[in-house]
């Protein structure tokens, strides 16, 4: 997504990933019961397939940076597995 204006008699112009961005907050009772994303431990990385392989990265800022250009964009096939995922990291954090 690209947009441009003008000040003047200068021209402005911004590029952007094509990507929804969700973002909440809330009020949280006891800070000792949150969930943060960083990195204990071993600091070891897993990836958690739930795209089934597929890799669609089309539209992405990644496909961005790599100046590559795909039709192939995320998508969700079987929302099940989506909230079979959430029900599991839920048991995990508990």
């Amino acid at each position: 997504m690209k947009t441009s204006w003008k000040i003047g008699k200068k021209d402005f112009e911004v590029e952007s990933p094509v990507s929804l961005v969700l973002s909440a907050f809330s009020k949280i009772r006891n800070t000792d019961d949150i969930v943060t994303p960083d990195l204990q431990g071993n600091g070891e990385i897993y990836l958690i397939d739930l795209g089934n392989n597929n890799q669609r990265m089309g539209g992405s800022a990644f496909e961005q940076i790599k100046s590559s250009i795909s039709s192939d964009v995320p998508k969700i096939d079987n929302i099940n597995i989506i909230k079979k995922f959430f029900k599991l990291s839920q048991i995990l954090i508990s």
